[in-house]
C-alpha cells in the first residue's frame, strides 16, 4: 500500500492535468511584427458566436465569445502570419486568416496549395516540431495536424498547437490553435474543421 502511494505522489508530480502545456509569456516589445488592431465586429450572446473581421475583410464566426489577443503586452508564437490573434475566455489562443491562393503563393514561396500542403511539415510548422496525429480529407482539401513543438521564447517550454491548412473557393484557409486544456473543451481538431466549414 505504501508503495502504491508514493507511486501515485510520483505520478502526480510527473504529470499536470487540467491545465495548458503553454506558457505566455509577458514582456516589453516582443513582437516585431506591427499589426493594426483588429477587434471582434460583434460578439452573439444568444448564440453563442463572435464575428470576426480579418485582415482581408473577410468576416468569420467562431463559436464561444473570443476577443483580440493583446500581442503589445505579451509574446505570441506567430504561427501563421498576417493575421488576427485571438483570446477566448479560457485563453485558448487562436491564429486564423484566409488568403487569395495569388497571394499565399507569393507569401510563402509555394507555387499551389497542394505544393504548400506538402511541405507544411518540414517548411512551415514550427522548428523541431513532432507530428504527434494527423487527419486528411483530399476530396475536401483539409489538412489537421496535432504537433508538440517547442516555444519561439523558450525551447525548453515543449507546447501542443492544432493546425488546420485548408483550401475552398480558390482560398486558402490558415488555422492554429494554442495555449489548450484538452481536458477542458470538445476536440480541437473537431472546432478547426467546423470553423473551416462554416466559413
Amino acid at each position: 500500500m505504501k508503495n502504491l502511494l508514493i507511486l501515485l505522489f510520483i505520478l502526480s508530480q510527473i504529470f499536470c492535468f487540467g491545465q495548458s502545456d503553454y506558457v505566455v509569456v509577458e514582456g516589453e516589445k516582443l513582437n516585431k511584427y506591427e499589426r493594426k488592431v483588429v477587434n471582434p465586429v460583434q460578439y452573439n450572446s444568444l448564440k453563442n458566436t463572435t464575428a470576426v473581421k480579418l485582415y482581408s475583410n473577410h468576416i468569420i464566426n467562431l463559436i464561444g465569445k473570443w476577443d483580440h489577443f493583446n500581442d503589445t503586452k505579451f509574446g505570441e508564437e506567430h504561427l501563421v502570419s498576417h493575421c488576427p490573434i485571438l483570446v477566448d475566455e479560457n485563453n485558448v489562443i487562436l491564429e486564423f486568416a484566409i488568403f487569395d491562393q495569388s497571394f499565399h503563393n507569393d507569401l510563402t514561396g509555394s507555387y499551389s496549395f497542394r505544393h504548400y500542403q506538402k511541405q507544411y511539415l518540414t517548411r512551415y510548422a514550427p522548428k523541431n516540431s513532432v507530428l504527434i496525429s494527423s487527419q486528411i480529407d483530399e476530396a475536401k482539401k483539409i489538412y489537421v495536424y496535432k504537433l508538440k513543438s517547442p516555444s519561439k521564447f523558450n525551447q525548453n517550454n515543449i507546447y501542443t498547437s492544432y493546425h488546420l491548412i485548408g483550401k475552398k473557393n480558390n482560398k486558402v484557409y490558415r488555422m492554429v490553435i494554442y495555449n489548450i486544456d484538452e481536458t477542458n473543451f470538445e476536440n480541437f481538431d473537431t472546432f478547426l474543421i467546423n470553423t473551416f466549414n462554416n466559413n
